[in-house]
Order: structure tokens, then sequence, then C-alpha cells
């Protein structure tokens, strides 16, 4: 901007040089004051969401905007062991225990009965000498006794119960199937997109040193007069477009690693890269 100005203010280049060179410096501020309002609110939001809205929250970005290093690697993991599959395991094996109950609700009950008592008195004629003025037993007596018991009358109700929880452990079993599938397409479709983020953090480190070379290159060629002001701004504007979408394309790589493991209901792995992360840029 300052050499533009000074080449305008030596009758090196026309005036409107100046004029787009300005008009280009005030919609990147404009650009900047928007980037720098999303911010602050995505910052207000981010401090909601941790429960403690309305405090200020620091962000370091600088190991976020970098490649992750040591690089994660997104292997198949047994789906099984995952907080959801585990959860829905235990309502199916909860339902078939259920099953399981009402079945030997069916059976017959033998019911063993036992008793024990005694008799203490001191009343005249009682047997024996009173113990304690009669308070404590003294005449003792038991029971043994056993019941049959076989819930005839209670077929069809029992019927109806073992039905419905047998229906019920149907559903529990159809709703883990269903969990584990979604939980294997999550899986799969994370992989594919942490491939696929990778690939494209590779190439944009290329393309943002090609547009710095090719800024660096327009600003020399309208020094000696082989371009205008309207090449410089387009070279700008490429170079300030390229190193937002590699700064980018580096977070979509750890979005990718936290959504791998949040699928795998490990986050051990994303939070230990994180740390190494913050111990290299720190």
């Amino acid at each position: 901007m300052l050499a533009i100005h000074t080449y305008v203010d030596n009758g090196l280049r026309p005036g409107v040089d100046a004029s787009r060179a300005d008009y280009e410096l005030s919609a990147a501020r404009i650009a900047l004051i928007d980037a720098e309002q999303a911010t602050e609110l995505a910052r207000v939001d981010l401090a909601e969401k941790m429960g403690v809205a309305g405090t200020y929250v620091n962000i370091d970005p600088d190991p976020i905007i970098r490649a992750p290093s040591p690089k994660f690697d997104a292997r198949p993991v047994e789906l099984s062991k995952h907080p959801l599959a585990l959860l829905r395991s235990s309502v199916v094996t909860t339902a078939t225990a259920k099953v399981k109950v009402i079945d030997k609700t069916w059976y017959p009950h033998l019911w063993l009965h036992g008793n024990f008592w005694g008799r203490g008195s001191n009343a005249p004629g009682g047997v024996g000498t009173p113990i304690g003025g009669g308070i404590l037993p003294q005449a003792m007596n038991y029971m043994v006794g056993a019941s049959l018991s076989f819930p005839i009358m209670d077929y069809f109700e029992i019927k109806a119960k073992r039905k419905n929880a047998f229906n019920e452990e149907l559903a529990e079993k159809a709703n883990f199937d269903l969990a584990m599938q979604i939980l294997e397409q999550k899986d799969a479709r994370a992989r594919v997109l942490l491939i696929e983020a990778r690939r494209v953090a590779d190439e944009t480190p290329i393309m943002v040193k090609a547009a710095r070379e090719n800024a660096v290159k327009t600003v020399e060629r309208y020094k000696v007069g082989l371009a205008n002001i309207v090449n410089v701004s387009e070279a700008e504007r490429i170079l300030a477009r390229a190193e937002v979408d590699d700064a980018l394309a580096q977070v979509r790589v750890w979005k990718a690693i936290l959504a791998t493991g949040y699928v795998q209901g490990d986050l051990r792995p994303f939070l230990k890269i994180v740390s190494a992360a913050e111990g290299k840029y720190r």
C-alpha cells in the first residue's frame, strides 16, 4: 500500500492505482471486522457449552492450524465395546432375563414351612417351675410342613405376559442391531473423511507456496510496469484465500480425528495428540 502511494505520488503510476489500493485495503479491513465478530460470537457460544457462560475463553489456535503430530492412524476397532453398544447389550440382557423369569413362573413351586415357639407361665398348676416368673418360655413346641402350588388359573395371564416380554426382547435386539449398524456406518464414514481431509491438507501448503510466489512476482512485475494494480490485488487476494484454506484444511483433519475417536468410543488417542501438539508449539 505504501509503495503504491509512493509510485503514484512520484508520477510513476496513475492516480487510479492509489484509489484501487485504498478500496482493497478498506474491503480487507471490513472482512477482518466480520471475522473478528464471528470469532467473538463463537467464543461466547463455546463458553456457554462449557458451562461458563459470560466468561472469556482464551483459545490458542496455533497447534490446531498445523498438521497433527504424531500422525493418527484410524484403524478399525471392535465397536461392540462402544458405550452405546454396551448400553444396548445390557438392555437386551435385561429383556432376555425377564422372559426367563416369566417362563419359570409357570413351574410348580414347593414351599417349605417351619415354626418354633415356647410358652411360659407362673399360673398355679403349670408345668414345671416357672422361669423368670413365667416371662421366659419353658414349654417348647415346633412345626414343620410343606406345600405345593401350581398356578394353573394364571395360565392365560402368564402366557400374555410372556408374549409381551418376548416381543420386547425382539425389539431390544433389533435396537441393538440398528445401533451397531449406525456405529459401523459412522466409523467407516469418519475414516473416509479423515483420509480425504489429510489428502486436502497435504495439498494446501503447496497451494500457499505457489500463491506466495505468484504474489511476489506480480508485485515485481508491477514495479517495472508489466502488471497493473488489478493484478496485484488479485494476487494478494489469492494468497490470503490460500492461507485461509490451508488453516481450515488442517482444522478439518483435527475434526476428522475427533469424529473418529467419538464414533469409536475412545477419545484418549485424540487427547494424546492434542497434548503433544500443545507441548510442541507452546
